[in-house]
């Protein structure tokens, strides 16, 4: 980013200033300027982050690269635009899954009415709600396989985007804050610049939460990456470690 420097003159007239008068002091307008968007430039841009910390809450284990890199990807996964029409199918989805639930759960009290307007028979009625049940069941079969199927399209689309290379160098530290630069380069895909962009742009960051994972262990431990408040804690089998001391 780069500042255009703009001097105006504040409350002056046409009139002389009179003997003594001083000239009055020029007002300095800065106005941020996002040099990628000069057409006319020609260089390089640098992706960077500022005060990392150099370890997490323990105090001793050192913030490495394949945990800072998974926390990149997650939140470039948040915002891929190739997602997005992932995602608005399986909203549709959804929203149709709630709605032939909503048709199953009335079956029970449907009232079924002949052509006179009567009731029908409790055999003739345990027929057709029978029919219902299975009609909008297997519509739901159907819409839960088209979400599933989908569901596995989205998964190997992040495979693949997970798969971006992920240049991290790290830069001058600060010891007062404990922090550190780091300098970012995405490459490996032909929209590896757009991505970088849309990260640059991102204003969201500090929701995502970081763990470190322990990638040296047998099986690897990953790292815990999530907008929850809390990360797990080793209580649930589910997720025996205890991510609570790698914290970043």
């Amino acid at each position: 980013m780069t500042s255009i420097l703009y001097f105006t003159l504040s409350h002056t007239t046409a009139k002389a200033l009179k003997r003594g008068e001083r000239v009055p002091t020029p007002e300095v307008f800065r106005v941020p300027e996002d040099i990628r968007l000069d057409p006319k430039y020609e260089g390089q841009t640098i992706f960077m982050m500022e005060g990392v910390p150099l370890r997490c809450v323990d105090g001793v284990t050192p913030v490495d690269t394949t945990s800072l890199r998974d926390w990149i990807i997650f939140a470039l996964v948040e915002d891929d635009p190739m997602t997005q029409p992932y995602n608005n199918r399986m909203d549709r989805i959804i929203r149709e899954l709630d709605e032939i639930d909503g048709i199953i759960s009335k079956i029970p009290t449907l009232l079924f009415l002949d052509e006179k307007q009567k009731p029908y028979a409790p055999e003739r009625a345990r027929a057709e709600r029978a029919v219902m049940f299975s009609k909008f069941n297997l519509e739901r079969l159907k819409k839960e396989e088209e979400g599933e199927i989908l569901q596995r399209e989205l998964e190997a689309h992040i495979k693949w985007r997970k798969s971006m290379g992920v240049e991290l160098t790290q830069g001058e530290s600060d010891k007062n804050t404990d922090t550190c630069v780091w300098f970012i380069r995405l490459y490996g895909t032909s929209d590896a610049k757009e991505m970088e962009d849309m990260l640059i742009r991102k204003r969201d960051w500090p929701g995502i939460k970081l763990a470190l994972g322990i990638h040296n262990a047998n099986p690897p431990i990953p790292s815990w990456i999530s907008r929850d408040k809390y990360p797990p804690d080793g209580t649930k089998l589910s997720d025996p470690t205890d991510y609570r001391p790698r914290q970043v």
